[in-house]
């Protein structure tokens, strides 16, 4: 069953979205002093998909977002949404975070739509 296309609307969205989060990598991986090509190899990943998703020309799958969190205590709620703090250890009771409930519906949103 072919896929239905997105709608201009939805996939610009999608690529705001994708830049959006591709800043932030960019931001995560000058806050740790590290080239394209240092984060790559440490994550086991290509030059050329960290330089992608920095870009905004790929979104992360899920797997990526996991890794990452996993390796560099990232926040994934701050990496998706910009809100919240950068880092996992970091704490502050006056910033409102995103619940894991929330990130899942939205996660399902996403990916509903991605495979219409």
């Amino acid at each position: 069953m072919p896929r239905k296309q997105l709608g201009k609307k939805d996939q610009l969205i999608i690529n705001i979205a994708a830049q959006k989060i591709g800043r932030r990598m960019k931001q995560l991986r000058a806050h740790l002093g590290l080239s394209q090509v240092q984060i790559a190899k440490n994550l086991s990943i290509s030059v050329r998909q960290w330089s992608g998703c920095e870009c905004g020309d790929y979104l992360l799958n899920i797997d990526f977002l996991i890794l990452l969190n996993t390796y560099y205590q990232v926040s994934i709620d701050w990496l998706l949404t910009g809100k919240g703090n950068m880092f996992m250890d970091d704490t502050s009771e006056t910033e409102q975070k995103i619940t894991s409930q929330e990130l899942a519906e939205e996660l399902k949103v996403l990916i509903t739509r991605l495979e219409e």
